[in-house]
């Protein structure tokens, strides 16, 4: 059954969201399995609970970065990896679709339908991140998230939410106590999904050395593939006053992050920068922490169809945007000191190679007071 014969099924039916008891979603797009997008996307369940005010959720996914992100949160009621062939359908009232090839997913909801002669549950195609619901089959059209989801629920999805338990916190302490004691800790990210969003490299060695020149401090590297510390030293870094963290899980890097002693967590737009917002957000609304460190994210001119507002508004974590003053001068700005056509159209953005080392230490030391 293709989806014009879908349409012709689904036209009589009458679809109310506060009726939905059962919720699935399936994701196994391909495209979005990085760390920063899945976050992201998890974020959009906050919306999909107000859309969805009785519902249990459900989600079906081979992506194992998307399950640690989910992990332990108490809005999905199970986490499963089933071929689509195998998923009972009819145990949901609604099933919601992020996935490369829907044609799959039709034709087996199809034939789910043209057995059954109780309709129950609706279908969506939900796309992300750009918050909103693209319609599959004819159903009441779906609001726009920004007219119908209360400030508040907007506030929360902006600023993430990771759950961390009690133990996964106690075992990120104990990691670092075997290196580090009443010292505060630094936190500096070296790398990212694309060299386009990073600092130079002279630039990165020369801040390593400056975090770890820094009294009462001690620096954290995270060597998720175990090269950075050889590489790093074949440029001649020390490590002095360093813990290169390596060989350890995305939730394990999670409850490193969220170490009561972390005083400064920086880095380039990636995955981790949007984990410490939602670490923090979830601390602080669980009354765990009282303040959150400084977590700063440094960005420049993007390269896609994005821009830094699109990311980091709302966020927990402060962005830093390079760009040209009106006297053609370098400056770091905060993100909501600029303008939104400056962001949207790249203007006078200047790309992350043009910080300099003392541009960014001036900032630290006006901004964090280190």
């Amino acid at each position: 059954m293709n989806t014009e014969q879908l349409v012709q099924v689904r036209e009589e039916v009458v679809f109310d969201r506060t009726e939905a008891r059962t919720v699935l979603i399936c994701l196994d797009d391909s495209k979005k399995n990085k760390v920063g997008d899945c976050i992201v996307r998890f974020s959009n369940i906050k919306w999909l609970q107000f859309y969805f005010p009785n519902a249990r959720f459900f989600i079906n996914s081979p992506s194992r970065v998307f399950y640690e992100v989910a992990k332990h949160s108490p809005a999905i009621e199970k986490f499963a990896n089933c071929p689509v062939e195998r998923i009972e359908f009819n145990d949901y009232d609604v099933v919601l679709l992020l996935v490369d090839d829907r044609s799959l997913y039709s034709k087996c909801i199809g034939e789910y339908i043209a057995r059954q002669r109780d309709v129950r549950f609706a279908v969506f195609a939900l796309t992300a991140p750009q918050d909103n619901i693209e319609i599959m089959v004819p159903i009441p059209t779906l609001p726009e998230l920004d007219e119908e989801v209360p400030a508040h629920v907007l506030d929360e999805i902006r600023k993430r939410e990771i759950f961390l338990q009690e133990d996964e916190l106690m075992e990120g302490a104990r990691f670092l106590d075997q290196y580090i004691g009443d010292e505060k800790v630094i936190i500096f990210m070296t790398n990212s999904s694309t060299f386009l969003k990073t600092l130079k490299m002279s630039v990165t060695i020369d801040l390593i050395r400056w975090f770890e020149s820094l009294p009462g401090r001690r620096l954290v590297i995270f060597d998720p593939d175990n090269d950075r510390e050889l590489f790093f030293r074949s440029c001649g870094v020390e490590f002095n006053n360093t813990v290169v963290v390596k060989g350890k899980s995305l939730r394990e890097t999670f409850a490193i992050m969220a170490d009561k002693r972390v005083e400064l967590i920086f880095g380039p737009c990636t995955g981790l920068l949007h984990a410490g917002s939602g670490i923090y957000n979830n601390l602080l609304k669980r009354d765990i922490r009282t303040t959150i460190p400084h977590m700063l994210v440094y960005t420049g001119m993007y390269y896609e169809i994005s821009d830094a507002k699109e990311w980091w508004e709302g966020s927990l974590v402060k962005c830093m945007v390079l760009k040209k003053d009106l006297y053609w001068r370098k400056k770091i700005s905060l993100l909501e000191e600029v303008d939104t056509r400056e962001l949207i159209f790249q203007e006078n953005i200047l790309p992350t190679s043009e910080y300099t080392t003392s541009m960014i230490v001036d900032f630290f030391k006006k901004h964090c007071q280190l």
